[in-house]
């Protein structure tokens, strides 16, 4: 298990690393597009020659080793033939990589065969192979939208079997010399279920119960993402949804790793599927992006994109960000240049806020910076540290952002993974929580101007007691007990465990305490505290997040949470996990909810695609190496929802168009007669992954909305407030003016 561990570690650590303004002060360079095109394009033939020095472009690295195993003879090392069949195996050319295997075992004959660390790891890796075998054939070619759901049944079973056959005979074997091998464990049981063959055939001694549900039973959502195009082939990437062109449906702006994967514009057709939109809007050329969040940062009542690259590759990672303006007729320019925000550094998480209260949006930009300790999987290629401080953009009003991070004391150099905008104090200022990985995370409470100028931070981090978990990633603020507080959310991505996530979830379905480091949700105590909630709230599992959102999924009013997990590793084939919040605690729901998908979880969004009273949840899927790519998901709410519900619309005038802060209650009638308070803030939500700007806001078997108060983000706090509202209804809030209902 450690080589095999140490091999996909080697494999990454190579490269890892007011007033509006007018149409004149608005107007850019139309050629802002062509240059960032062109400034991609260069990027990528850098890279196309020194491909070592970018770990995903695997086809060029198994080139490059074996020239150097010709080059060699004899004479080449087992590591070096190691390392040309893992990037066989990362590039796609499984059978290969098989081939280079089995040549490497046959080298081995002794009596520990199964036992020793050198030809374990060699097992480990063909079984992992076969297995990857088993997914092309089956999940990938002739793809269907039930493909790698969690429980695998229907047309999620291979039609090819030999794949997952091979890695049964193997992954036997190496659990029966090696008892408490949990990892191959958890794989000799997902393989018995892609036969159709699980529990009844397998061992009883091996089995994992719990990882199945009656067959009868059918699944609260269902994944139709290839019925209505919305099935993006790429790799591990980010999502915004929002309605782009402003005709009432969402719409998603879909993004994907690769350095020339093209981005992709879908516009919902008004039926709950999406028309390919990316040619038309003068996207062509826009590539790559990790990640992407949105806002109106030009306050033209069109909701802009900003696209985030070069996230895990160190200094190769500097490369530029693309802030992409909504001209409001269906096209976008890449501003990114003219705007002030073309310094390049590597990141992968933004949040848009308007920390100075002014009515224009801010941008902060968490980049990856390291030091001696490995913070990253690209720590020890790097020669010197990485220094690339994060980015606190204010917003000069005019189309442009000026950096002044290192004046307000946020210019924070670590390897920060996820950031959030949030008023945890509730005193009408934005704070800003960091995530960071590898070292603890940070809270910058929002002191405000004496001048009106020069703003201050502080850090309030250890009062606050919220610097866990250690290695933390995605992250967000949500008020999950409805008392009116926003609470934080960090979920845990542990490298030290990095190659052994199947065995930490086996783990923790067997209900054996897991090794790696679980998520932390702590509950705002008011007082400018938090307390550390997680296991009395049930979310302390396994989880190896890299993304995630949340939203109220069942309009019961209790938000629920959902996780993409995963990591670079080809065995770590566990499940994206939801969980339906109950006040103050949460139920596992990630089987019966049928988005259990086994494939890298990524970017979250929640809206109402199809406009039939519910969330649906799209979910970017893939990996990090070249031909780990999937189709996302698109999880049709079918049965999750009953409840009712309310949509909001805000737009600021004061405040910042799109209303990005302003905080939300309502004062609902129950039934009965009796109250409820609900609360929600205007946010995409969680750092990896966008929701619409639009607050969805469950409001269980309420019948009417008796108040609905709305607290905008300006300096003196202006409330408004509508009474007796209908349910079940999205309306249109506008700041100082009345309310109108959509249809």
């Amino acid at each position: 298990m450690k080589l095999c561990q140490s091999m996909v570690i080697a494999l990454c650590v190579g490269a890892i690393w007011g007033c509006r303004a007018t149409d004149q002060e608005l107007a850019v360079p139309q050629n802002g597009t062509a240059r960032m095109v062109d400034t991609l394009a260069a990027i990528y033939r850098r890279a196309q020659q020194q491909p070592m020095d970018y770990y995903l472009l695997n086809t060029l690295r198994a080139a490059w080793w074996q020239k150097q195993l010709a080059s060699a003879g004899d004479k080449a090392s087992t590591l070096h033939r190691i390392s040309y069949a893992q990037e066989l195996l990362a590039a796609g050319q499984t059978e290969e990589a098989i081939r280079e295997i089995k040549a490497l075992l046959a080298r081995y004959q002794h009596s520990a065969y199964w036992q020793a660390p050198e030809t374990r790891g060699l097992l480990e890796m063909l079984a992992t192979a076969y297995f990857r075998l088993g997914e092309q054939q089956n999940c990938l070619a002739g793809h269907a939208d039930e493909a790698c759901i969690l429980p695998l049944r229907g047309r999620a079973i291979h039609r090819h079997p030999e794949g997952a056959q091979q890695a049964i005979t193997l992954l036997t074997r190496l659990v029966e010399s090696s008892p408490f091998d949990f990892q191959s464990r958890w794989l000799l049981n997902l393989a018995y279920m892609a036969l159709g063959r699980y529990p009844q055939e397998v061992p009883q001694r091996w089995r994992i119960e719990g990882l199945s549900i009656p067959e009868a039973t059918t699944p609260l959502f269902r994944n139709v993402a290839l019925s209505r195009n919305a099935a993006v082939v790429g790799l591990a990437g980010g999502v915004a949804a929002e309605d782009f062109n402003k005709d009432g449906f969402v719409d998603l702006l879909v993004t994907s790793y690769g350095l020339n994967d093209q981005v992709r514009l879908l516009l919902n057709n008004g039926k709950g599927g999406f028309i390919d939109h990316t040619a038309q809007a003068g996207l062509i050329g826009i590539v790559g992006g990790l990640n992407v969040v949105q806002a109106d940062y030009n306050n033209d009542g069109y909701v802009d994109v900003l696209i985030l690259r070069g996230a895990w590759l160190g200094p190769a990672g500097a490369i530029p960000m693309s802030l992409l303006r909504n001209n409001g007729n269906g096209t976008f320019t890449d501003v990114t240049y003219a705007a002030g925000l073309g310094t390049p550094c590597p990141t992968q998480t933004a949040a848009f806020g308007d920390f100075n209260l002014d009515g224009w949006i801010d941008l902060f930009v968490g980049c990856e910076s390291q030091g001696g300790s490995v913070m990253g999987l690209g720590a020890a290629a790097a020669t010197a540290p990485l220094d690339f401080p994060c980015k606190l953009y204010v917003n000069n009003r005019d189309g442009t952002f000026t950096d002044i991070a290192s004046e307000v004391g946020l210019d924070v150099r670590a390897w920060v993974k996820g950031v959030v905008w949030a008023d945890v104090n509730n005193d009408g200022l934005p704070d800003v929580y960091l995530s960071i990985l590898g070292a603890p995370n940070r809270l910058f409470l929002n002191r405000g101007s004496s001048d009106g100028r020069l703003w201050r931070f502080e850090d309030a981090t250890e009062q606050a007691g919220v610097g866990q978990p250690l290695f933390s990633f995605p992250v967000w603020a949500f008020d999950y007990n409805q008392d009116g507080w926003e609470d934080l959310l960090a979920a845990s991505f542990d490298l030290r465990y990095l190659g052994e996530a199947p065995a930490e979830f086996a783990l923790d379905w067997l209900g054996h305490p897991i090794r790696s480091e679980k998520p932390v949700l702590y509950r705002n105590n008011g007082d400018g505290t938090f307390t550390d909630v997680t296991k009395a709230a049930g979310l302390d599992r396994a989880c190896f997040t890299m993304s995630g959102n949340y939203g109220d999924l069942n309009n019961d009013g209790w938000p629920d949470v959902y996780w993409g997990t995963g990591t670079p590793d080809f065995r770590a084939l566990v499940p994206n996990r939801l969980f339906f919040g109950q006040g103050e605690h949460f139920v596992e729901q990630t089987l019966l909810s049928g988005t259990g998908h086994l494939q890298k979880g990524h970017g979250v969004a929640m809206a109402d695609f199809d406009q039939d009273g519910d969330l649906d949840l799209y979910v970017v899927l893939g990996g990090a190496y070249e031909s780990d790519v999937f189709p996302n998901a698109l999880f049709d709410n079918e049965k999750a929802a009953s409840g009712n519900w309310v949509q909001l619309r805000l737009e600021g005038q004061r405040a910042n168009r799109a209303a990005i802060g302003a905080r939300v209650r309502l004062v609902v009638r129950q039934p009965s007669g009796s109250h409820r308070v609900l609360h929600a803030t205007v946010s995409s939500g969680g750092s990896f992954g966008a929701s619409p700007l639009m607050p969805w806001i469950g409001l269980g078997d309420a019948v009417q909305i008796d108040t609905l108060v709305v607290v905008w983000p300006t300096p003196d706090r202006r409330q408004d407030v509508w009474t007796h509202l209908a349910v079940n209804q999205t309306y249109h809030l506008q700041e100082g003016a009345s309310l109108k209902p959509l249809k």
